[in-house]
């Protein structure tokens, strides 16, 4: 299966960027033996959500120009905004299953209008769900992308987010771990039907990974 992770820090964190990017580079690292054949990250900045995601390696991804430029960008946007927001990261390593790591719209993460997400686990009735949800466009090989937009399109219609993860997760055949940043909200979510979720968080409340 594949590695999901993340990392949250409050504006009053003492942790410095160079901390953070270390922090994330090693969750990364220590993510690899869950999946290595691509990698990709999301930031949410309370401005933006900044998204990378390449075929190859966590290992050799941490190492690229691209994923540090992106890391820099983002962080120097945060910084600007000069709000009370959090900073909010998440990261996948891929261990393939539904489509191929080559086509990187196929890599995670899996984004859809207004709407970004990671997931580990595997959904095994993706065809069904497709073949009954025939007003959403499927656009990749992901069954993850099916999840996300069964529920974005039930919150679309006015039902509420623990009312459509519900239905969701009672509609899925299969694995769903996920962690899903959303345009329009500045939370982070994060859901299993494994109980697999893990966090740790220090005295203050200022970090949460």
């Amino acid at each position: 299966m594949c590695g999901i992770f993340g990392l949250v820090k409050s504006e009053n964190s003492d942790i410095s960027d160079c901390e953070t990017l270390e922090s994330i580079n090693k969750l990364f690292i220590f993510s690899q033996t869950r999946g290595s054949e691509a990698a990709g990250i999301a930031i949410n900045t309370g401005k933006s959500i900044d998204i990378y995601k390449k075929a190859g390696s966590p290992k050799e991804f941490v190492k690229s120009l691209e994923y540090r430029k992106l890391f820099k960008n983002s962080i120097q946007t945060y910084n600007k905004s000069n709000n009370s927001s959090t900073l909010s990261i998440i990261g996948h390593s891929r261990l393939v299953t539904n489509g191929y790591q080559s086509e990187n719209q196929n890599n995670q993460p899996v984004v859809i209008p207004a709407c970004v997400g990671i997931h580990n686990g595997i959904i095994t009735n993706h065809a069904q769900l497709w073949h009954e949800n025939k007003h959403l466009i499927k656009e990749t090989e992901l069954d993850t992308e099916i999840f996300l937009k069964i529920l974005k399109d039930k919150i679309d219609n006015g039902i509420n987010l623990k009312t459509s993860l519900k239905e969701i997760y009672s509609q899925m055949i299969g694995t769903a771990s996920m962690a899903i940043f959303f345009e329009d909200y500045s939370n982070l979510l994060l859901c299993t039907n494994t109980g697999s979720l893990f966090y740790i968080k220090n005295k203050d409340k200022s970090l949460f990974v």
